[in-house]
């Protein structure tokens, strides 16, 4: 068997059906997506309770509409020649949770998870920016990155919308990466509270690659719409973005930059 068939097989298993290219189980669409990663894909309000819990890799990817990818590789990796993997079918009842996140015997030693993720591999440069992936194993089982380290003024309608839609653009196009605010410090996100302990090593490795290549793709303008000193009309000019500009021209009249 083929990737596909394997994929195609645990999601026919889980109730889903063949139709245009993608599996459906109302209202919640799959598909492999690019090389090597499954996306699912609900509106916000018929998204499974582990979603709308917060738990697991789920996240808001457009207005009411939340999503999850998992790289396949990983989901794959202890494969028997049948095409049957046993992380494959944990992964997928873990992201088709209906509450929170399943328990799953004891999270990994923090140890562990660091020893799969050298320093190197969790630090993360962008210009003047120099992150560090962190790693929880607590309650909740989460690698995390401080993108600011003091709390984020107040700003104009105009910036604040800005903001708002480059942070929600980044956020759906980062895989398995999703950001959250506490008291108004922005971090960037990979949550596996709940996944399979055969597979968290793998994921937490995809997750801090995500991280790695999208956060210093979203810090040039994140940094430029936090600093008053740079006008928005010269943050157009090196981050052109049409969502933003529509919005923005819209409340121009009304807001300064």
């Amino acid at each position: 068997m083929n990737i596909h068939e394997i994929l195609a097989q645990a999601l026919e298993d889980r109730g889903f059906t063949p139709t245009a290219g993608r599996f459906a189980r109302d209202p919640i669409r799959a598909a492999c997506e690019e090389p090597g990663w499954l996306r699912l894909e609900a509106p916000g309000s018929g998204a499974p309770g582990i979603a709308r819990h917060g738990d697991g890799p789920w996240k808001t990817i457009a207005e009411d509409r939340m999503g999850a990818d998992l790289p396949v590789r990983v989901l794959l990796e202890n494969c028997d020649p049948d095409g049957q993997s046993d992380t494959l079918a944990a992964a997928l009842d873990w992201l088709l949770a209906p509450g929170c996140a399943p328990g799953n015997g004891q999270p990994p030693r923090p140890e562990i998870l660091a020893a799969a993720l050298p320093p190197a591999e969790r630090s993360v440069r962008a210009g003047g920016y120099l992150g560090t992936i962190e790693i929880e194993c607590g309650t909740a089982l989460a690698l995390r990155c401080a993108l600011t380290s003091a709390p984020m003024p107040a700003l104009s309608r105009a910036r604040r919308e800005w903001l708002d839609v480059t942070l929600a653009e980044w956020q759906a196009m980062t895989r398995m990466a999703r950001l959250v605010t506490a008291d108004s410090r922005l971090t960037a996100e990979v949550a596996m509270t709940g996944a399979p302990s055969s597979c968290i090593e793998g994921l937490a490795a995809a997750g801090a690659a995500c991280m790695r290549a999208a956060i210093p793709m979203l810090m040039p303008a994140l940094e430029a719409l936090l600093d008053p000193g740079v006008a928005l009309a010269a943050i157009e000019s090196h981050f052109p973005r049409s969502l933003v500009r529509a919005r923005t021209q819209k409340n121009n009249q009304t807001t300064g930059g």
